[in-house]
């Protein structure tokens, strides 16, 4: 008896060992306090990544697909319920300006399905030409024809529809193009019976048409007095609209 519990510390300690022993089958266990980051495999999986597109492939998308134009959106057609729901082609057609050959002649102005422009190309026959002569004229027959370019005007005032309000005082921003005083006089037959001025000084401009902003060179144009729209000045606002060289209307209150 005594001989065993002598060598039972021995026995104790073999027992106790063997968990101990390097094995090939057992992993040591992890450190719970170990916050290094675990080592990550540097070759990527690309088993199901998608090929990548040849530079032939870039071409032909970008032959086939054309950039939309962001500066405007395209003119709102019959926007107040005031006139055919249809667009009329034959009276306010659309045409691209580009659409008439390489050359820099003028030959004439085109509605482009967002505002009037002036087309230059080659040349053209009858029907194939552009439809109008002027800027005013097409801004003022497209707006006849239901067309407005309803991102120029002031959200709140929509359409300029009829039974809607300006306040005192309604602001034209526009940069300059030909002769102010043309302007002014296109500006007078368009919604007449008001009282318009035209300047080369925008700060009223400026600071009123919100969120629209004129430009330092840009003349700025005033109509006095509150009034109501009926259709005619519908129209008319809606050829403003149309002329490439209006930034914004605006409708504003005075103190």
């Amino acid at each position: 008896m005594p001989r065993l519990l002598k060598n039972l510390p021995f026995a104790l300690l073999l027992i106790l060992g063997t968990p101990l022993a390097c094995s090939d089958d057992v992993e040591p266990a992890a450190d719970p306090f170990d916050v290094s980051e675990p080592e990550l495999d540097a070759t990527p999986d690309t088993s199901d990544a998608a090929p990548d597109s040849s530079p032939q492939d870039a071409t032909e998308d970008s032959e086939n697909t054309q950039a939309p134009d962001t500066a405007l959106p395209p003119a709102e057609h019959n926007i107040c319920d005031v006139s055919d729901p249809a667009p009329d082609p034959t009276a306010c057609p659309i045409q691209q300006p580009d659409a008439f050959g390489d050359c820099a002649t003028p030959l004439g102005v085109v509605f482009d399905g967002t505002q009037c422009a002036i087309a230059s190309g080659c040349d053209c026959d009858g029907e194939d030409c552009p439809a109008f002569d002027t800027l005013e004229d097409c801004a003022t027959t497209c707006a006849q024809a239901g067309f407005c370019q309803a991102e120029r005007l002031p959200h709140y005032l929509n359409g300029a529809c009829p039974g809607d309000s300006c306040f005192d005082l309604t602001t034209i921003c526009a940069a300059p193009s030909g002769e102010l005083s043309e302007f002014e006089a296109f500006l007078e037959a368009t919604l007449p019976e008001l009282r318009i001025s035209c300047s080369e000084n925008t700060a009223i401009c400026g600071v009123n048409i919100f969120p629209h902003t004129c430009l330092p060179d840009d003349w700025c144009c005033t109509i006095s007095g509150p009034y109501t729209f009926d259709l005619p000045r519908h129209q008319g606002y809606c050829a403003i609209t149309l002329l490439p060289t209006v930034r914004a209307l605006g409708c504003i209150f005075l103190d």
